[in-house]
């Protein structure tokens, strides 16, 4: 059997050579892919829990088409009405307190009026 040439040895050795750093390069490809996804996943999972969250604090509500929703004592401003009148309420005994108590005046403010 004859020997194979040296030049065809190191062509051969080059040829692997260089698929070893393209596997190489492809790895890190990827690798940095993977990362990608991961991180890309994270995102849209939190973004869905944000959307869950808003969806729960503004009380929405889903309709016969699957749509989400303003439930409607939100859209109507019950909740905000009656929110809106406890704390006038709470304004208006305030206000009747601070009008009771005396009022100091600065020299400087009287004098300034007289002149």
């Amino acid at each position: 059997m004859a020997k194979p040439k040296p030049d065809r040895i190191a062509e051969l050795e080059d040829k692997l050579k260089q698929r070893d750093r393209r596997i190489a390069d492809l790895k890190r490809d990827l690798d940095k892919e993977r990362d990608l996804v991961t991180r890309l996943n994270e995102h849209l999972r939190d973004a869905v829990d944000t959307v869950d969250v808003l969806k729960q604090a503004f009380e929405m509500e889903q309709n016969d088409k699957g749509e989400w929703v303003w439930k409607q004592s939100f859209v109507e401003g019950e909740e905000w009405f009656e929110k809106y009148v406890a704390l006038l309420k709470e304004w208006n005994q305030m206000v009747s307190e601070y009008n009771c108590r005396p009022r100091h005046r600065s020299p400087s403010r009287r004098h300034a009026g007289q002149a």
